[in-house]
């Protein structure tokens, strides 16, 4: 199912206790966007190495790369690899994130370098790594100890902006607006773990299509497109669901808020900081305790990261609102 994104907004705006909740809870983002200067020339072979020192992660600016017809560029990392083409590029100019702190590049030309066809140029002029300069601090735990547990809920994913964000159909993510205008590089990582997801479950943001609003408790939210997966050709939901088995279980249905406190628990799910498995996927269950005008109020565990996460009525199973 596609679900259009007017009807969403509708629905979101048109509920008489649509709740989008509390104080922002985004973590810190670890991440600098670095100059690179590397230009293959005209050419229908290249290789190269890009790397930056010390980050855990990298992801490469490829907005001025020219790919022909048939030739491909490889790219590399510590635990995974994509293969970007022309049509990959006029999509989307950034590459996947690749975990560790270097990439080898291959340009490769069908016919190699002999063979016939028009030659490529390969850009790199900026690197994005995992790099910032202050630790990560975590706040909104109800009582001495975080209780959350690991999750595997596929139906959600780690914003790179440092926010959680999830489907509600095919291809149609939420998340909080505090946590940005997404760009071309923004990426959704659709794991479970703390490191970065493999090509195959990262999705780039068609960024025209995101709308959001950053208005404090009570009207706070996002939500856009997510484009195919640039390796499988595959919509986020579908890829999803067809790790849960059924058609539409990779996604969540949405519901109205209960009408009394007594008796209904919201669970949080998402990736908030943490001691331990730091933005890794958790959750925890804690019960209603407050239903406002425009807000409800609930004590589940969450940090920073957790912005963004669906609030989920324990009891029916349905997202009522986005916790922000």
């Amino acid at each position: 199912m596609k679900l259009h994104l007017s009807n969403f907004l509708f629905l979101l705006s048109a509920a008489p206790k649509a709740p989008i909740f509390a104080s922002a809870q985004t973590a810190d983002v670890c991440e600098t966007l670095q100059p690179y200067s590397y230009d293959s020339g005209d050419t229908k072979a290249a290789t190269t190495t890009v790397s930056y020192d010390d980050a855990p992660w990298i992801q490469l600016d490829l907005s001025d790369s020219q790919l022909a017809n048939g030739a491909q560029l490889t790219i590399t990392g510590d635990t995974a690899s994509q293969v970007i083409t022309s049509a990959d590029l006029s999509s989307n100019e950034f590459s996947a994130v690749f975990d560790g702190s270097s990439v080898s590049v291959v340009l490769s030309s069908p016919g190699g370098v002999r063979g016939n066809g028009n030659t490529s140029r390969v850009v790199v002029s900026n690197v994005k790594g995992g790099v910032c300069k202050d630790p990560l601090t975590a706040a909104s735990i109800c009582g001495d100890l975080d209780d959350r547990i690991p999750s595997t809920d596929v139906r959600m994913g780690r914003h790179s902006a440092g926010c959680t964000a999830w489907l509600i159909s095919e291809d149609v993510f939420i998340t909080a607006g505090h946590c940005g205008t997404p760009s071309s590089s923004t990426r959704i990582h659709f794991v479970y773990g703390t490191g970065s997801a493999i090509p195959e479950d990262q999705y780039a943001v068609d960024v025209s299509s995101y709308q959001g609003v950053n208005g404090g408790v009570g009207n706070d939210w996002g939500a856009g497109r997510l484009l195919p997966n640039s390796v499988t050709g595959k919509l986020p939901g579908v890829a999803q669901s067809e790790k849960c088995g059924s058609s539409g279980c990779g996604w969540f249905d949405l519901g109205p808020v209960p009408s009394t406190t007594s008796g209904n628990n919201i669970r949080i799910t998402g990736y908030g900081v943490a001691a331990v498995a730091s933005q890794s996927q958790k959750t925890h269950v804690g019960a209603l305790t407050t239903i406002g005008s425009d807000y409800i109020r609930y004590v589940p565990d969450t940090t920073g990261g957790n912005s963004g996460s669906p609030v989920v009525h324990e009891e029916e199973g349905y997202a009522i609102g986005v916790h922000t």
